[in-house]
């Protein structure tokens, strides 16, 4: 899911990413310069789902073979191509810092959005949670490998 048009059309022409075009938001709260909480909102009014956040303590650099490593350093994507043929493509982004979450909660008809096994997963109590602090990512032209 994206919030612009262009993104989702280059994804899908591109890469053949099923990318859904969908209003987006979110806001980050703050004492001081210390994160409280992100919150991430998705969908129209009737139909829109949250995901929020508390944060706890501050931001500190990912641990290598952590959960955190594993879910946010995604160095590589593949889609399969309509002739049954996958594509490659590289993803590049500085390592992220995270804070830890203090707990949260998920409003929304998340099937809405997600198909199974993914909504009953994203419905359920997680397993752990984080907030990354993100940055700019850069996504390569794609390679046929098979």
């Amino acid at each position: 899911m994206v919030s612009l048009p262009l993104v989702a059309t280059v994804a899908r022409l591109t890469y053949n990413e099923p990318y859904r075009i969908v209003p987006m938001r979110h806001a980050m709260r703050a004492m001081g310069t210390a994160l409280q909480s992100a919150e991430y909102r998705f969908g129209s009014p009737r139909d829109e789902c949250r995901f929020e956040l508390r944060a706890d303590g501050e931001a500190s650099p990912i641990a290598v073979g952590s959960d955190e490593d594993f879910f946010t350093d995604r160095p590589w994507g593949y889609t399969r191509q309509r002739d049954g043929g996958t594509i490659e493509y590289h993803v590049v982004h500085p390592r992220w810092n995270t804070w830890s979450s203090a707990g949260g909660e998920i409003n929304g008809p998340i099937g809405d959005f997600y198909d199974e096994p993914f909504s009953s997963i994203l419905s359920g109590t997680p397993a752990s949670a984080f907030i990354a602090d993100g940055s700019a990512v850069a996504v390569h032209l794609p390679e046929r490998i098979a």
